[in-house]
């Protein structure tokens, strides 16, 4: 086929939008557009302008062409069009420089020949931070350069691939919003940060955690750190998770967190790489995942406002009876709370009279089987 007609255009439209759920849908756009345009390969993937790293869900070439396309080795012409080029600006390898220029560059001859490809054609099609979505095609053997009338042509499909390159973001931002309400419904609070531990997204049990005096986190200027020992480690393991070469495990990417004025043990933190940050709408190439999940018995989520209204309990006494769920002990608590050991003891009182108990035993034996 030769260019697009309107019926290429719609079957080409509706692949498309399957890509929106379905990354593996990718390769039979491609298969669409080759044939529409007289391409050899082709490739669609997200790359991290401040580190070149690349993420591809769909190409055409070898995995070690795929993943050099962009980076310092083979000098790319159009690596600049890739990384901060106009969204919806088409460049071709002539734009970049001359044909003859062209032929004679390391790209040319390292990249694109051994693969039996002479002429190369990108686009930006989305853009978030330093994160960016590009498709780019190849043409070889006896097929002709790209020129301007393939620019031309390609416009024609410009609106709906930008569209389409939205939508799969803001799909991919629904999907974590999904895994971040999961495990809020666990009470883990989980966080996404960037290589500066920047806070890109949390959940609700997250912003609980921050706002927690005794949780060992802290949130300055939205930058995520953590108090005490663990400090550097934390800091480490974000790096290795955000920057490290992939295959490595994160560096210290699980430890303990303390209560910073008591040193008591409180949760357990873990970090993780997210390779798929760009998918997930996310501005960044890689991320990071801070998953905390509090020491000692579990409880589910609003396990607190259900004991006020099952017990007609005040705020305090419901704070104590979920610290007690939880393994602290009166003192622990007065402690946490800023309150005298005798205050607290009054709390305890008024609350086994409340839920008609009376010894802490059996109360923390009532709080766990509801908790169960």
């Amino acid at each position: 086929m030769d260019g697009f007609d309107e019926r290429a255009i719609g079957e080409i439209t509706d692949l498309l939008f399957q890509t929106v759920h379905d990354d593996g849908r990718w390769g039979g756009v491609m298969d669409a557009i080759k044939s529409a345009l007289d391409l050899s390969s082709a490739a669609y993937g997200y790359v991290d302008a401040a580190t070149t790293e690349q993420l591809m869900l769909h190409s055409d070439c070898d995995e070690p062409y795929a993943q050099t396309f962009i980076g310092a080795e083979n000098k790319n012409p159009l690596e600049p069009a890739v990384l901060g080029g106009a969204v919806g600006a088409v460049h071709i390898d002539q734009m970049a420089m001359p044909r003859h220029d062209f032929e004679r560059s390391t790209f040319f001859n390292e990249w694109l020949r051994p693969q039996g490809e002479h002429s190369v054609l990108t686009v930006a099609l989305w853009r978030h931070g330093s994160a960016g979505a590009h498709l780019s095609m190849l043409r070889g053997g006896n097929m002709r350069p790209f020129d301007t009338s393939d620019i031309t042509l390609l416009h024609q499909l410009m609106p709906v691939l930008h569209r389409v390159a939205c939508l799969r973001a803001e799909f991919g931002g629904q999907q974590l919003a999904w895994r971040l309400a999961d495990l809020d419904s666990n009470n883990d609070a989980f966080f996404v940060v960037d290589a500066e531990g920047r806070i890109l997204v949390h959940n609700e049990a997250a912003e609980r955690e921050l706002r927690d005096p005794t949780s060992g986190l802290v949130a300055a200027n939205r930058t995520l750190r953590v108090e005490g020992r663990v400090r550097e480690r934390f800091r480490n393991a974000v790096h290795a998770a955000t920057v490290g070469l992939e295959g490595q495990p994160a560096a210290a990417g699980d430890m303990l967190l303390e209560d910073p004025t008591t040193g008591r043990r409180k949760s357990a933190l873990s970090v993780v790489r997210i390779v798929d940050a760009p998918a997930l709408g996310l501005p960044v190439g890689r991320a990071a995942g801070v998953l905390v999940r509090r020491l000692g018995p579990r409880l589910p989520a609003g396990f607190e406002e259900r004991l006020r209204g099952l017990f007609m309990l005040t705020a305090r006494e419901g704070e104590l009876a979920e610290a007690l769920a939880t393994g602290s002990s009166v003192q622990d608590f007065a402690g946490e709370q800023g309150i005298s050991l005798s205050t607290a003891r009054t709390h305890l009182s008024q609350l086994l009279q409340k839920t008609d108990t009376s010894r802490q035993g059996e109360l923390i034996a009532l709080l766990h089987s509801m908790a169960n």
